[in-house]
């Protein structure tokens, strides 16, 4: 048994007491590892960073995907960069869509996942309308891969394998390749501790005509507040009210755990990221 201690904050630490190790590999791309725990289940850390629990993945997976996919009309075509879990997939494919590319630079994490994390995955890897992709994901952007009704960056964070998905380039790229009522959804960590990140996420995407920030209770990640960012060039998509949204969420009658229309307006919306990290502001 072992204690993992999240340390990715400096001077805040959270702990997660005698877990068991289940799966450790050392990839070309970054070391996997999963533990069990006897308080939150399975635990996913890729290069020693926690990606996910058991306990609480669902309610990343489902406001990650399901606030843009109910805002839109209808959505034929999807494109998921990262999310070797497969927990933003398992979300997508409960809608009707015709068309899912998931582009995951590590190979072989997606090998690993249906065995070791097949609760996040649930057989979404073997969906018909599924694409994987095993390529780095600034390349494929590049590559002229055909247009995308939404676009979900589902990354680790703005180092290593990743780093260039953080980058204006990047995020250009990925408007170029969306529809014209297009929505780029990203990732962008935790704002009152890693807000360097999430305000360099959402400058990245200043480009578009339309952006925002909402902030999701994510328990087991350090902080627990987590930021999406969302850009589209359709400057419509701030006018929908909650009972547009429960109509489309009634008719659609997509099956989830936590999200709801109600948990999309209760989600904190923000104009802009904070300034500083509440570590830096403390005794400033």
């Amino acid at each position: 048994m072992v204690d993992l201690v999240d340390r990715s904050i400096p001077s805040f630490h959270s702990v997660f007491s005698e877990c068991e190790t289940i799966f450790s590999k050392s990839t070309a791309i970054q070391d996997i590892l999963i533990l069990k725990s006897p308080a939150v289940g399975k635990i996913l850390l890729l290069d020693g960073e926690i990606q996910l629990t058991e306990w609480d993945e669902h309610i990343y997976h489902e406001m990650f995907v399901h606030p843009t996919l109910h805002a839109l009309p209808s959505v034929d075509s999807v494109l998921i960069i990262g999310g070797g879990d497969g927990g933003c997939l398992r979300e997508v494919i409960k809608h009707n869509v015709q068309r899912v590319v998931l582009v995951e630079i590590d190979r072989e994490l997606l090998d690993i996942v249906p065995d070791q994390l097949g609760f996040v995955e649930q057989g979404s890897f073997s969906d018909q309308r599924v694409e994987l992709v095993s390529q780095d994901a600034s390349k494929y952007v590049e590559s002229d891969p055909g247009a995308f009704d939404v676009i979900f960056v589902d990354s680790t964070d703005a180092d290593g394998p990743s780093e260039a998905l953080f980058e204006s380039r990047f995020y250009k790229k990925c408007a170029q390749i969306l529809t014209e009522r297009g929505i780029l959804v990203c990732q962008a960590g935790m704002p009152n501790y890693t807000c360097q990140m999430t305000t360099r996420c959402y400058s990245g995407v200043s480009f578009m005509r339309s952006r925002g920030m909402y902030l999701v209770p994510v328990p087991s990640f350090i902080g627990g507040l987590h930021a999406f960012i969302w850009a589209s060039n359709d400057q419509g998509l701030n006018r929908y009210n909650l009972e547009g949204l429960t109509e489309v969420f009634e008719a659609k009658q997509v099956p989830t755990k936590y999200y709801s229309p109600t948990a999309q307006f209760s989600a904190v919306f923000a104009k802009t990221p904070p300034k500083l990290p509440i570590s830096q502001k403390i005794g400033s």
